[in-house]
Order: C-alpha cells, then sequence, then structure tokens
C-alpha cells in the first residue's frame, strides 16, 4: 500500500494538487481533502532502509509554515558574506541526513541512535580529520553528544580547511568550509565507507 492510500489519498489527487499549485488557473475542486485546518498538505513517508535491512525513521513536510518563510533567508544571507555558497532552491522535503544519507528524498530522524545505525549498518569507519577527502560524511556533534548535522566532503579549501556539501535545515544546499555554518564545528567527525565485502559486514553484526 502506497503512502498516499494511507492517508486515504490517491496518487491522481496528489497530482491534481501540485498542478493547482504551480498552475493556479486550474480549479481543483478535491484540493480542499489534500490540506489539514491550516491549509497545508500532509506530511508522508517512505520506506527507508540501512544496507542491512533496519528501517530509517523519515518524514517529508510538503510545505513551510509561515515563520519558516520568513526566516528561510537568515542564516544562508549571513554565511554567505563569509564564504558559504547557496547551491539549491530552498527544499522542505529533505534535510541534511536526507542528502547526506537519503538521496535528497525525505527528512532522516535527526537523533544519534538513528544517525549511529545508518553508519554502522552502511559500513562507515571513522576517519582523522586530516585523512578526510572527497566523498567522506561530515558529522557535526554538539556539546552533549547529540547529532547536529551531517554533509558530504567536496575539497579542501584554504588553509586544508575541509569544504562541506550540505543541506541547512528544511532550507538550502550550501557548500560551505567546515566552520561557516550554523552548526558548532568544534566536534566534527569523519566517516568513509570502508566495510563493503560480506565477511566485513556480517562479522561486526552477527
Amino acid at each position: 500500500m502506497t503512502n498516499s492510500r494511507r492517508l486515504g489519498i490517491n496518487l491522481r489527487e496528489f497530482v491534481l494538487y501540485y498542478e493547482l499549485q504551480y498552475c493556479p488557473s486550474i480549479d481543483n475542486p478535491m484540493l480542499t481533502r489534500l490540506l489539514d485546518a491550516f491549509g497545508m498538505p500532509p506530511n508522508t513517508k517512505i520506506v527507508l532502509r540501512t544496507r542491512l535491512d533496519s528501517e530509517i525513521d523519515n518524514i517529508q513536510p510538503w510545505a513551510y509554515s509561515k515563520l519558516e518563510w520568513n526566516r528561510l533567508e537568515e542564516e544562508p544571507n549571513r554565511f554567505e558574506k563569509a564564504g558559504a555558497v547557496r547551491t539549491s532552491a530552498a527544499c522542505p522535503v529533505y534535510n541534511c541526513h536526507g542528502l547526506t544519507f537519503a538521496s535528497r528524498r525525505t527528512q532522516v530522524d535527526w537523533s544519534f541512535k538513528t544517525v549511529s545505525m545508518i553508519l554502522n549498518d552502511d559500513g562507515f569507519v571513522e576517519i582523522a580529520e586530516p585523512a578526510a577527502r572527497l566523498g567522506d560524511v561530515a558529522i557535526y556533534y554538539d556539546k552533549e553528544g547529540g547529532v547536529s548535522h551531517s554533509g558530504i566532503v567536496v575539497k579542501r579549501g584554504d588553509l586544508n580547511v575541509p569544504i562541506i556539501w550540505s543541506k541547512w535545515g528544511k532550507g538550502y544546499e550550501m557548500v560551505h568550509p567546515l566552520g561557516i555554518c550554523p552548526y558548532d564545528p568544534s566536534n566534527v567527525k569523519f566517516y568513509r565507507i570502508m566495510k563493503w565485502k560480506f565477511e566485513d559486514v556480517f562479522s561486526q553484526n552477527s
């Protein structure tokens, strides 16, 4: 059963909703079935699993609140002046972990438990910062040890600082030096997929 059917909404109604969003001249009498009491489309989720078939909690928000719209430009504008580069339009559907681990399909749960499960199940191994290179994953940890952000290393910049490609919350994708972002760079760890052979993966999880 598809997500839309679980919500009591069929695929055609979703298509009609987005036609109305992008083609305002279309008169769609079924639109009201798709919106909640505040006029917002419902959140959905997808089936998302790790390499070892563990379920990954996720959610797909399809709209911004008025507060989110009003604040959308604040952080990009501030950090662009310091060297961050905006690389996408805003999209609420996926977050930083959705970019890092789920190909922009959904917002992956922020919790330390979920991110640690993905790193373990998908065969990531922590590496030292000086060894980090193109394609490695950067995880930002807060002072309490929780996960606050993630991104992908794209190159080395001035003074050999890692340059990170990441999604800032529900807003924009940004390419930025490690510390030029709204997230604390004092405790960032780097990971690389190194355990991909059958015997490597299943011996550690048996």
